[in-house]
């Protein structure tokens, strides 16, 4: 009768160099001794619309994305950008920007990001000082949060322009494409 000689390691010291073949797949789930900051899924949005916004209120700029959170626990890392282009003629300031708003549950949208003050609310701005000539200044905005929603359900997340555009200024959004991104990190 053969005998059968099996390898004198225990399971508990399991290492890479006796691991071959084809090996199962493990669920990340069954992960233990791993402490939170898992990311759980990912969801995005893009936009290639030309947005402008000449107008001294909010305006929705197109681009949308929604996560679940499967937990209330969870954290949602957003990331989100957009290409702009400003123009002011003569001496005048002009400030603008982006926020992130977010509906949780379809409750309505609310600002999550800035404070609402001047310097936190907008993101863009600059002065010409040149009489009777344009002046245009572009560039890319972005931005990235850690927000809690404290929720299992659906949240959909927009990003809105906004500007001091009382004196008829406006901030074009361009067509180049607009991302929202969403991760949700579990606890």
């Amino acid at each position: 009768m053969a005998l059968i000689k099996t390898n004198a390691r225990s399971a508990t010291a399991l290492d890479a160099t006796i691991l071959t073949g084809n090996l199962p797949a493990i669920s990340g789930a069954s992960l233990t001794g791993i402490s939170g900051g898992k990311i759980l899924q990912v969801t995005n949005g893009d936009y290639s619309t030309q947005h402008n916004n000449s107008t001294d209120d909010l305006a929705d700029i197109g681009v949308s994305a929604v996560i679940t959170p499967s937990a209330t626990s969870s954290k949602i890392f957003i990331t989100a950008d957009t290409q702009y282009s400003m123009a002011a003629v003569g001496s005048q300031t002009f400030m603008g920007g982006v926020n992130i708003f977010a509906d949780k549950g379809g409750a309505g949208y609310n600002k999550i990001s800035g404070g609402g003050s001047f310097g936190e609310y907008y993101a863009l701005g600059f002065t010409s000082q040149a009489t009777g000539v344009e002046r245009r200044v572009s560039g890319r905005w972005t931005a990235c949060m850690l927000w809690s929603p404290s929720t299992t359900s659906a949240c959909t997340f927009k990003l809105y322009s906004h500007n001091n555009a009382t004196n008829g200024l406006s901030c074009t959004y361009d067509s180049i494409t607009t991302h929202i991104n969403l991760m949700e990190v579990g606890a």
